[in-house]
């Protein structure tokens, strides 16, 4: 009898050594074969554009494990997707070496209008895997030439009210943001500059101004035309802020 105890616990515990060894196979194997999965990102020149612009966009597909560039697939689809969900352009980029590069013209004539608008990006192979590898980001279009609905009330202003002497030792009270189109200056080339002023609480505002150079001479003056938006055109100089 106590030969027989021994027998099956020896025998007990070889079969479990036996069931160990082989999940830890199946295991390996389903490493082995598990399948690579890729992760999209896209690097805008910026998020705010004006309509009529072109919108530059470099593309990275990595692999997900470890987020290092990754050649498993030749072909990214880049859509512009409108509010409404409806797809306004898409465009079949190629990656080499997991690197891409591609642009959208954000024109009138191609069904572009105002409004915030989302990228989205994805291979065939990645969307096998669930929208979490599906990139997307969010971007404003915006036309600085729109009509301007607000009353104007500038009439009603006192006259003392304008006094710029009066106001410049004031802090400002408002934010002006620039947008060189291209994302950059170049000197010596003509170039347009869109611009947006907000108050310090966000709500955009109407102004008008003037821009010197190093040399305090006149380079161009500017004013928004709709919610605190404009354009602007100068010629950067060589050796001039």
């Amino acid at each position: 009898m106590q030969k027989d105890f021994i027998y099956n616990k020896k025998y007990v515990l070889g079969f479990s050594w036996v069931v160990f060894f082989l999940s830890f196979c199946v295991r390996a194997q389903d490493l082995q074969n598990s399948p690579d999965i890729e992760k999209v990102y896209l690097h805008t020149d910026r998020n705010t554009y004006f309509l009529g612009e072109d919108l530059w966009y470099k593309a990275y597909n990595v692999r997900a494990s470890n987020n290092l560039l990754f050649d498993n697939s030749n072909i990214l689809y880049v859509e512009l997707i409108s509010a409404d969900s409806k797809i306004i352009a898409r465009n079949k980029t190629n990656l080499e070496m997991g690197l891409g590069h591609g642009d959208f013209q954000l024109q009138d004539s191609l069904g572009v209008k105002p409004g915030t608008y989302q990228l989205r990006a994805y291979t065939n192979w990645n969307r096998n895997f669930g929208n979490d590898f599906v990139f997307k980001k969010d971007i404003e279009i915006i036309d600085v030439f729109a009509p301007n609905d607000k009353p104007k009330t500038t009439k009603n202003i006192p006259l003392e009210s304008k006094t710029v002497k009066k106001e410049a030792t004031k802090p400002n009270t408002f934010q002006v943001d620039y947008y060189p189109e291209g994302g950059s200056l170049l000197e010596n080339v003509a170039s347009v500059v869109g611009f947006k002023a907000v108050e310090l609480n966000g709500i955009p505002i109407d102004i008008k101004g003037e821009i010197y150079d190093s040399n305090n001479e006149l380079v161009s003056v500017f004013e928004s035309v709709h919610d605190g938006m404009g354009k602007l055109q100068m010629v950067p100089m060589e050796g001039k802020k």
